[in-house]
């Protein structure tokens, strides 16, 4: 198991959602809107925005799995 798998299995599994968040948060910055911020801080939002929405449907996956063995007994 290599030291990021360790890292991982040691946290929450809203902690990688938190992370994501709080980058985009930081890339956002003191702006108002998009129309407050330059060409390069758009293209790190969009990615940052892509890490949330992934890390987002990682958790929501997770709590289908478990929907899903309540509803068949488990």
């Amino acid at each position: 198991m290599g030291i990021e798998q360790i890292y991982y299995w040691c946290m929450s599994k809203l902690t990688p959602l938190i992370e994501a968040m709080s980058s985009l948060d930081r890339s956002w910055g003191e702006a108002e809107d998009a129309t407050d911020l330059t060409r390069e801080q758009l293209i790190a939002i969009d990615s940052a925005i892509g890490m949330v929405k992934r890390r987002l449907d990682a958790v929501h996956a997770d709590v289908a799995a478990g929907i899903s063995g309540k509803c068949q007994g488990g």
